[in-house]
């Protein structure tokens, strides 16, 4: 028998303060497999993808799922849910990698 391993990212935690979660659409299991068209495999091409976004002019962001569902941010609420996350946690530096 021939096996085949496939890398898959799951989504392990969101943040409170995320849009994600004020808007219930992204959960603990759930299995990242695009980020705004580039598809995602794991953690690397994330990351990848989400700073492509940040360094881009689009205003949302899209990320879909192995289940078919997605899940859809604006900029302004990805930055909001930052400042939240840097003023409770005291931490100065940019938290917009891996904000999901």
């Amino acid at each position: 028998p021939t096996t085949c391993h496939d890398s898959v990212l799951v989504v392990t935690c969101v943040r409170p303060e995320s849009p994600f979660t004020t808007m219930s659409t992204v959960y603990d299991g759930d299995i990242v497999t695009y980020v705004n068209d580039a598809p995602v495999r794991d953690l690397a091409e994330y990351l990848r993808a989400w700073k492509r976004w940040e360094e881009g002019d689009v205003d949302t962001i899209v990320i879909g799922f192995y289940s078919g569902r997605i899940a859809v941010a604006s900029r302004d609420a990805i930055v909001a849910a930052e400042r939240t996350t840097r003023a409770e946690t005291k931490l100065g530096a940019s938290l917009t990698t891996a904000a999901v």
